[in-house]
């Protein structure tokens, strides 16, 4: 093929190297380069693509140096193609959420995200690449659009891809930033699964998603997960979140943060014992089935936790406000407890969360749904319901003078892989060091025998 036969060439400040590191639609190639001795993937497109080199190139430099939006260095060319210099990345989900958000504050629309646009940096940062489907809002006009495909069609009007469009992308009806947000669902079931699909297979997904028939059962251990993509892939548009919203929900959340949750909605129901009108209480305990998934939560602890909390005071198991003050109580005297309570427990806070999440998989989500309401009215919990302000505020810090170092081999991402103390060890795992299931697996994936992230650090 011509592209593994070519020379190294120079175009204006571009050296384009003969390696190849990906394939786009339309002709496009990339390539190994260099800019000005820093290292770069040079994006080649024919000729008659200028326009939508361009518009792409503006759509960079609007989000110029936002830490999760691929940056574009120059724009070269010659008779025959369009060059663009691009950060050096190996494609992965990584900090997409920030990027989209950083864009949707612009006014920009993706509408093409997918795997193939997701990449990562040799440092770790991910970034969102391939800008040339990407539309401005105009804000003071209205948040959304129509794009039509009949009669004479504008390359920046085209499709995206098939298989990860919204509904009202497939029938040409009203746009806006939640299409992207559509596409971004299905972008996190596909990396937390391991390469599936919400809407099934390849050729089944457009279908599928204009009949809104998805499935999301392979994130069922993984329940915070799981609400998010569902959100993310609703077929009314007016229901999905927005990308800061998203950026907030639980699915980011550690052990820590999430038992911490927990305890601060305790001690806010707790107040109502002090309240005239204890309406709060009344309808928080209507979700009490819901959240708790069982009659009586006390038929689902161990038996030495249920002596340990028979010494103190009575719960009624059919209350959640009472199940909250178990795991605010112990969670705060944790380190009083019996030795052999703190084993069956677990280690604080991770063991612990294991503990609560596995017997209540729904009891985090659902105290969370009848806050949502009213957090804004609530200063201990209107911090769960924000997007972290840091992460944008420092979106558009200077980037490091020093150019990074790229290896020479391909770059992959490094799995996180659960910790299962207990549970027979996965055998993906134990044979390759990888494990097709990720973050849903429910076996052990003991530390040290393959190489993992902690052993990087």
């Amino acid at each position: 093929m011509e592209e593994k036969t070519r020379e190294e060439t120079r175009v204006g400040r571009l050296r384009i190297k003969p390696s190849v590191l990906g394939y786009g639609s339309c002709g496009t190639i990339v390539f190994e380069g260099e800019l000005d001795g820093r290292r770069v993937a040079v994006k080649r497109l024919l000729a008659q693509f200028h326009e939508l080199a361009r518009k792409e190139l503006q759509a960079l430099i609007a989000s110029d140096e936002h830490p999760n939006i691929l940056r574009c260095f120059a724009l070269e060319e010659d008779s025959n193609f369009v060059y663009m210099a691009l950060e050096l990345c190996a494609s992965i989900l990584h900090d997409v959420v920030a990027g989209l958000a950083a864009l949707h504050g612009q006014g920009i629309i993706h509408r093409d995200l997918k795997p193939q646009n997701v990449l990562i940096t040799s440092s770790g940062r991910g970034k969102i690449a391939d800008m040339g489907l990407a539309k401005r809002v105009n804000v003071s006009e209205g948040t959304s659009f129509y794009t039509h495909t009949n009669g004479n069609l504008n390359v920046n009007d085209a499709a995206g891809t098939s298989g990860w469009q919204a509904p009202e992308r497939l029938t040409q009806g009203r746009q806006s930033r939640s299409v992207d947000v559509f596409s971004l669902g299905c972008l996190m079931y596909y990396c937390l699964t391991g390469g599936a699909h919400p809407f099934g297979e390849r050729l089944q997904r457009d279908a599928n998603v204009v009949a809104n028939s998805y499935d999301v059962s392979k994130l069922k251990y993984f329940p915070e997960a799981e609400a998010l993509v569902k959100a993310c892939i609703d077929a009314d548009p007016s229901k999905r979140p927005s990308a800061t919203e998203i950026l907030a929900h639980p699915m980011w959340w550690d052990a820590e943060k999430k038992l911490q949750f927990l305890i601060d909605a305790s001690d806010r129901v707790e107040l109502e014992d002090r309240m005239s009108d204890r309406s709060l209480l009344r309808a928080f305990e209507t979700r009490a089935k819901s959240s708790i998934a069982c009659d009586d939560w006390t038929k689902k602890l161990d038996a030495a936790l249920l002596e340990n909390l028979g010494r103190y005071r009575e719960y009624d198991g059919t209350s959640l406000r009472d199940l909250l003050r178990v795991i605010r109580n112990k969670a705060n005297h944790y380190r009083e407890l019996p030795p052999k309570l703190q084993r069956t427990l677990g280690s604080y806070p991770d063991g612990l969360w294991r503990y609560v999440s596995i017997r209540f998989p729904a009891l985090l989500l659902g105290v969370r749904d009848f806050f949502a309401p009213s957090a804004a009215r609530e200063p201990t919990l209107a911090k769960y319901f924000l997007s972290i302000d840091a992460a944008s505020k420092a979106s558009f810090a200077p980037p490091l003078a020093r150019a990074e170092s790229i290896p020479d081999k391909p770059l992959i991402a490094p799995q996180v892989f659960p910790s299962r103390p207990g549970r027979e060890p996965c055998e993906f795992y134990m044979k390759t060091g990888r494990c097709k299931f990720g973050a849903t697996c429910k076996f052990d994936h003991p530390q040290g025998v393959h190489w993992d992230v902690h052993n990087e650090r």
